[in-house]
C-alpha cells in the first residue's frame, strides 16, 4: 500500500469495504454480540437463571483460562483477517507483500491522520502491543472499546454518504 494520504474524503465503497473487514475482527473475539453478552450478564445478575439463546453457529474467541488475557498472535490473526478482506475488496494492495500495512495505517490513508478513527485504530494498536506477546485483560478492554469507537466512527460516515 503506498505511503501516500488520499486527498478527497472515503468513497462509499471504501467506507463498505472497511467496515466489512471490522466485522472480520468483531467475529473473531464476539466483539458483535457485545450488547446481548452485556444482557446476559446483567440478568444473570437480577437472578433469572434462563440463559440467551445463541443465534449463531460460530465460536466466539475463548482466551486461555489458565492466565487472564489474550496472546498477541490472536490480535494478529484477526488484523490479518481485516487486511485480507481490503485486499480481497482491491481496496489495499501492500506495496511489499512480506509487509503489509499497519491498522492504523489503512485508517491513515483513507481518512486523514487527523481523523477520529485513525487516532483511535492507533491507540488501538498501543493497547495490543502486549508484554512478552502477552495483552491483559485490562489493555485488551481498553483495545475493545477502541475497536468499538472505530467501527461506530467508519458508520457514522456511511451514514453521511447516505444523507449527502
Amino acid at each position: 500500500m503506498s505511503r501516500s494520504r488520499k486527498s478527497t474524503a472515503p468513497s462509499r465503497r471504501e467506507l463498505e469495504a472497511i467496515d466489512g473487514g471490522l466485522d472480520e475482527i468483531a467475529a473473531y473475539f464476539g466483539w458483535e454480540k457485545e450488547d446481548s453478552h452485556h444482557e446476559v450478564e446483567e440478568s444473570a445478575e437480577d437472578g433469572e437463571d434462563e440463559p440467551a439463546a445463541d443465534d449463531g453457529d460460530e465460536e466466539p474467541y475463548e482466551q486461555d483460562q489458565r492466565r487472564p488475557g489474550v496472546d498477541r498472535e490472536e490480535v494478529e490473526i484477526a488484523v490479518d483477517a481485516f487486511l485480507s478482506h481490503l485486499i480481497q475488496e482491491r481496496l489495499i494492495r501492500p506495496a511489499d507483500p512480506r509487509r503489509p500495512p499497519s491498522f492504523s495505517e489503512v485508517f491513515e490513508t483513507f481518512l486523514g491522520e487527523e481523523h477520529a478513527a485513525s487516532k483511535a485504530a492507533e491507540t488501538f494498536e498501543t493497547c495490543v502491543k502486549g508484554y512478552f506477546g502477552w495483552i491483559d485483560d485490562d489493555s485488551m478492554e481498553s483495545a475493545r472499546k477502541q475497536f468499538l469507537e472505530i467501527r461506530e466512527l467508519i458508520r457514522q460516515e456511511l451514514e453521511r454518504r447516505n444523507d449527502g
